[in-house]
């Protein structure tokens, strides 16, 4: 069963974003094993990340990724998808650290 409860935008957020410049820090995310995607980040908050993508194939709303932003593996779940004004999307994912031997089993790159 997936653990993200949410399929479609509700403005739950509890937490400031702050935003990002443009390729100042990257993303990597796998949407399923072995096809890794490059992203940047646009914003980030304590729940979750906001990422630039060029095109956003195999992603909607409530779709689960695992990432690596700034040395921790992490599960994040799509929350809404926005086209973005200069080309590509903005994607914000609910986020959570996958830690211990989970993070293991999960790792794509293993």
């Amino acid at each position: 069963m997936s653990e993200c409860p949410y399929t479609v935008l509700t403005d739950l957020r509890q937490f400031t974003r702050f935003g990002r410049e443009f390729g100042a820090e990257e993303v990597v995310i796998w949407t399923s094993p072995g096809e890794e995607k490059l992203a940047y980040v646009h914003d980030e908050s304590l729940g979750g990340l906001g990422l630039y993508l060029d095109e956003v194939q195999g992603l909607e709303n409530g779709s689960e990724v695992d990432m690596v932003y700034t040395g921790q593996l992490l599960r994040g779940c799509v929350r809404h998808i926005e086209p973005h004004a200069e080309g590509g999307y903005v994607v914000g994912f609910e986020c959570h650290e996958i830690s211990g031997s989970a993070a293991k089993r999960d790792d794509p790159g293993t």
